[in-house]
């Protein structure tokens, strides 16, 4: 899921890709959503990210622990993003 972090409020007030990174995911975590951070899978870890990414997996849960868990992290990034 490809996330807009240049939107983030913490984004004005000086944080970079990395610590915007951290705290969404640690906010979906609080919120029982456990989604992969993207620079996680970056091939060139001194490379800096232009975009931010979060990986989820469909492999391991049923589609309706899926959906809430998307439901959940739709709410983490709006209460991040103080929309």
């Amino acid at each position: 899921m490809r996330v807009d972090w240049k939107k983030h409020p913490a984004y004005q007030q000086g944080k970079d890709h990395k610590a915007i990174e951290e705290m969404i995911f640690l906010a979906a975590v609080d919120a029982g959503v456990l989604v992969s951070r993207g620079s996680w899978f970056l091939a060139d870890q001194s490379a800096t990210e232009e975009d931010m990414f979060f990986r989820s997996t469909f492999a391991a849960a049923p589609a309706d622990k899926i959906r809430e868990a998307i439901r959940r992290f739709g709410e983490v990034l709006k209460a991040q993003f103080n929309i």
